[in-house]
């Protein structure tokens, strides 16, 4: 999809002043088609803006505006065009993950566990939280209701429901995270993502490629690959790396808030690949399947990102102002520093 001259320009405005959004973006549908231009063009490759700005401004944007619009609760898919290959049907569905930015939006969501587990007799004293990274790559499912006997194959997430076949990136010699010897292939393995080594990218990649999104765009499509990028992946650099693999960290209910900032810098120190988050879920069964989960993301499951980018601001003033959807907010008038 293309934006319009209008929209374009609206959208660079908002880049350089990320305050005025509220001001310049008169609708809800323009801000969508902006959110869904910004995150077509990021699973292409081209990254339009930072993960934090589109998280922060645009998406926390269409959050106070319309918290509940339609795209705040679907999985945001790759554009029709942006692989090569026909649409097929998931041999299983693959969700999304529910965000928080705040830890009151954890402690909420806490609450509810709490009440589920009251209502189904279960001590919360015995619940057992799970937290393993937010990997920051690209989607993919390697299935695994797989027939064993079955060449692998590998799907792109597309809405949840209908994705890409992919499977060109094993034939390339996509490896898999911890998989043995490279060449050692586990079945069925469930959603993960396909991830460039950081420190690869900066000393052998970044000449040639503006970010990491432009080498997993590649690894996937159809066009032959650069002789780098087969090198990436020869040297086993770029990975399909499944969520069954992750680190992971265990603790009871008291400490879900109360040290997720502690264990989210412990748990995320030693990743060597893009992450932006923590993804924290409840693993009791009969939670799990009493909570179910939305057209969206599983409800027992819910993805912690902080915002780590920092810019030093003048504040010039700040306005009370009723948004759209009645609620009262402070309209901060800020300038950057130099």
């Amino acid at each position: 999809m293309k934006l319009s001259d209008n929209l374009s320009k609206q959208l660079a405005r908002i880049k350089e002043a990320p305050h005025l959004i509220g001001d310049l973006i008169e609708s809800a549908g323009d801000l969508v088609e902006i959110i869904q231009y910004c995150n077509q063009e990021y699973r292409a490759g081209n990254e339009v803006v930072t993960n934090s700005f589109y998280d922060h401004v645009l998406i926390a944007e269409l959050r106070l505006r319309e918290p509940g619009h339609a795209f705040l609760h679907t999985v945001e898919e790759e554009g029709e065009d942006t692989f090569e290959g026909k649409k097929v049907k998931l041999p299983e569905r693959m969700l999304s993950t529910d965000k928080a930015y705040e830890l009151e939006e954890i402690d909420a969501w806490v609450g509810r566990i709490r009440k589920v587990a009251k209502k189904l007799g279960i001590n919360e004293e015995t619940l057992v939280f799970r937290l393993t990274p937010k990997l920051d790559g690209f989607a993919a499912l390697n299935p695994k209701k797989e027939n064993p006997k079955k060449e692998k194959s590998l799907y792109t997430r597309g809405n949840g429901y209908k994705g890409t076949e992919i499977t060109r990136a094993f034939d390339r010699g996509l490896g898999v995270a911890y998989d043995i010897d490279g060449k050692t292939w586990s079945h069925g393995m469930g959603p993960g993502e396909i991830v460039v080594n950081k420190t690869y990218f900066e000393r052998h990649l970044a000449q040639h490629y503006e970010n990491s999104r432009n080498i997993l765009s590649s690894v996937i499509k159809e066009a032959p690959l650069d002789a780098v990028i087969q090198e990436a992946i020869d040297q086993r650099k770029v990975l399909f790396y499944p969520f069954c693999y992750l680190p992971c960290k265990e603790v009871g209910i008291h400490d879900v808030s109360a040290r997720l900032i502690e264990l989210r810098g412990s748990l995320l120190s030693d990743i060597e690949y893009d992450v932006d988050g923590v993804v924290i879920e409840v693993t009791n069964k009969a939670i799990k399947a009493d909570m179910g989960h939305t057209s969206s993301h599983h409800r027992w499951q819910i993805a912690y990102k902080e915002n780590t980018e920092f810019k030093d601001v003048k504040v010039i003033s700040i306005t009370p102002q009723t948004s759209k959807t009645g609620r009262l907010k402070r309209v901060v008038l800020r300038r950057l520093q130099n």
